[in-house]
């Protein structure tokens, strides 16, 4: 809208005020706004010069990284806004300006023809445009009487500024403070009302954003007050969801139970306490809420309280449960538990194997053979003869302190072999740390894995640096692809192994490290070595206890239904979405691929169909393109075999359980038919295989 001949009738009496205010101690400002007449007379007074305008407080591109990073939350929430408001009023001659709360000028968005203009008064990034800098103006007044504010022409302390009209509203935190304001800023001529009607609606649409994210910040950090104050707790509590995932652990349950964060969380509660504990509760729809258990552990009887999680609504279970491990004596318990109590063969050792024997109807459960080196190897899901065997011989490695060697494609699964036999170990109380040979670059290795004294090289830190040996002492140095690690640095690990201490580089001393070493590669090493890229002295040294991890393709039909399933229920558990059902067909295309990405792939196949779809069933649909693809071929004879499978009129099982018969005969097998380590190996219950086993009419 260009100013009508009122409008410029009005800007010249404005001018003439503003020309009798800078020469004359009197003057009649009653005809201006207050809030504006009041800028003047504090421009006066600091001396801004009113023949100027141009900005001479400006700030270099380092301070305004600072001044970024402090307002980061401001700039991430307003851009959206800032964007939608130039992209409404462009090619008119406007710019949209964000500042903070001292008027220093953090973004600018505009037309090419408006910020080269702004630039003659140095109106950009860096530049302070308060009152005390450039006078009277729609920003700096705005920040100073803390109201929206729109200033056109003569209304502008400065000579300079009076071909500008300027439309500004200040940006409050929830509190109230002011955090910065908003600006519409262009030709004086083109003034509008409504423009600052508009900077209003963008800053309350900034500040409704800021709430949002600032209350999930707050969140944020209640969770992580409240975690720090649980796991400062001496009872262990377990957290799970209504499908029975784990969803976390403080440290004491984690130390209680020998697992770690990354190994329980995602895990189902039936696979870390066994006795198909989910089964008994939540497939059954019966609340939870005061029952207690009591486990074995070697320090005696303890109580394993079940406390229900609302979500707010009549549901009492609606969020989930928590499993509180106490330290109270069977008596106590008995004393003072109002539910029932169950007693059950419990955690010995780093087992969690909560209920080994039968659940009876009273509620006391058979004794078990206890394995102490069970449950970190419960996270390697299969029953397969490969896997099995791979799993036998790291339950071996981890009651010795040899090194060992973990051979296996991309994606097989070597680094959850190597923690799950340093968790296995006498070193599980030790940390593992896993370094990845190839990722580091030949100049940082050295000082990567055994540390830098200060001042060693350029840009060190003055009290140096422990290396991975150091971090690793009491526990377990993973280093993966090791195959791709240089010639001298093998010289130099072969060292450490030897005499089992270090020197930082740039070091004199030797450090002394007790430190078990777990190496693997998808390398062929006998090769490399013959080829000269491989020390034969440190093949011999690494290669004590060789472990071949099978690939998925290898594992078969069987291990590929129970990684699904499997994997399902930890990324569902993960994406904080119901577990889904896979449609038949679905296994039966996933099983026709080869998995050259191993278990790896897989995962990432699985979390995609899960992201991109809302229902409840999986179907053939969602797999991925190459997938899809890849059945076409077999889709003619698929569909021939169904109308085969019609037309005989035998009631013949479908493909989903025809695989799991598979996978339970291959575990009875295995296990000789013991019921417990089947159903373990099978990551269910001994109720559930017992059903199971009924229903598909197997022997044992």
């Amino acid at each position: 809208m260009v100013l009508s001949s009122t409008g410029m009738k009005e800007q010249k009496k404005i001018e003439k005020r503003w020309e009798n205010f800078i020469h004359s101690d009197q003057c009649d400002l009653s005809m201006l706004n207050s809030t504006i007449a009041s800028s003047w007379q504090r421009c006066k007074k600091t001396n801004v010069n009113p023949l100027g305008g141009k900005c001479n407080y400006l700030y270099g591109q380092e301070h305004l990284k600072h001044f970024w990073e402090n307002n980061k939350m401001l700039m991430e929430v307003a851009k959206p806004v800032i964007e939608s408001v130039f992209y409404t009023v462009q090619g008119s001659g406007f710019m949209v300006v964000l500042v903070d709360n001292k008027g220093t000028i953090l973004k600018t968005m505009g037309d090419y023809q408006t910020l080269s203009k702004a630039e003659h008064l140095n109106f950009g990034q860096g530049a302070v445009w308060s009152e005390e800098s450039v006078g009277t103006n729609a920003i700096g007044t705005s920040l100073v009487s803390g109201i929206p504010i729109q200033i056109t022409g003569a209304e502008h302390f400065c000579y300079d500024h009076h071909v500008w009209t300027c439309s500004a509203a200040p940006i409050r935190d929830p509190g109230g403070h002011i955090l910065g304001c908003l600006d519409m800023s262009g030709p004086y001529d083109k003034m509008h009302p409504h423009t600052l009607g508009m900077i209003v609606a963008a800053t309350q649409a900034i500040e409704s954003q800021l709430r949002k994210e600032l209350s999930k910040t707050e969140l944020e950090l209640a969770h992580q007050r409240l975690a720090r104050t649980v796991d400062t707790i001496t009872d262990g509590i377990i957290y799970i969801n209504n499908a029975g995932v784990i969803t976390g652990a403080n440290i004491p349950a984690r130390n209680f139970l020998r697992l770690s964060e990354v190994d329980l969380r995602g895990m189902l509660v039936d696979h870390v306490l066994g006795g198909g504990f989910a089964s008994r509760y939540l497939s059954n729809g019966r609340s939870m809420d005061g029952e207690y258990f009591v486990i074995s552990a070697p320090t005696g009887k303890l109580i394993c309280a079940i406390k229900a999680i609302s979500d707010g609504s009549d549901k009492i279970d609606g969020a989930g449960f928590v499993i509180c491990i106490r330290k109270n004596s069977v008596m106590e318990t008995k004393k003072y538990c109002r539910g029932t109590v169950l007693e059950l063969d419990g955690i010995t050792g780093i087992d969690s194997d909560f209920g080994k024997g039968s659940l009876q109807a009273n509620g006391r459960a058979t004794s078990g053979i206890q394995n102490k080196q069970v449950a970190p190897f419960k996270n390697i899901v299969g029953c397969s003869q490969p896997i099995a065997a791979a799993i036998n011989l790291a339950q071996r490695a981890a009651a010795c302190s040899s090194t060992v060697l973990l051979l296996g494609e991309s994606g097989s699964g070597k680094e959850v072999f190597a923690r799950s036999i340093h968790m296995a170990s006498n070193r599980c109380q030790g940390p593992f740390i896993p370094v990845n040979c190839a990722s580091l670059p030949s100049g940082l290795i050295q000082s990567e894995l055994f540390g830098y004294s200060g001042g060693s090289f350029t840009g060190a830190k003055r009290s140096g640096q422990p290396g991975k040996f150091e971090l690793a002492h009491g526990g377990t140095l993973f280093l993966d692809e090791i195959g791709d690690m240089a010639l001298d640095m093998q010289a130099n690990l072969l060292r450490v192994l030897q005499e089992k201490s270090v020197m930082r580089v740039g070091g004199k001393d030797f450090i002394p490290v007790d430190v078990r070493v777990i190496a693997a590669t998808n390398k062929n090493l006998y090769k490399r070595m013959q080829e000269g890229n491989f020390r034969e002295d440190l093949f011999y040294r690494i290669n004590v206890l060789c472990i071949e991890i099978p690939s998925l393709r290898e594992r078969g039909a069987s291990d590929l239904q129970l990684l699904t399933q499997h994997l399902f229920t930890s990324i569902a558990a993960k994406l904080g979405r119901p577990v889904c059902k896979l449609d038949p067909l679905v296994l039966q295309m996933l099983a026709k691929y080869h998995w050259p990405g191993n278990v790896r792939e897989l995962s990432n196949v699985l979390e995609q169909m899960l992201i991109i779809t809302d229902d409840e069933v999986i179907r053939a649909d969602h797999l991925p393109r190459f997938l899809q693809k890849l059945s076409l071929t077999t889709k003619g004879s698929s569909k021939e075999a169904a109308g085969n499978q019609r037309k005989s009129g035998n009631n013949q099982m479908g493909i989903l359980e025809q695989m799991e018969q598979q996978a339970i005969k291959e575990a009875l097998q295995r296990f000789s038919g013991n019921i417990s380590q089947t159903a373990r190996a099978l990551g269910i219950g001994r109720n559930t295989l017992y059903e199971k086993l009924k229903k598909l009419n197997l022997k044992y």
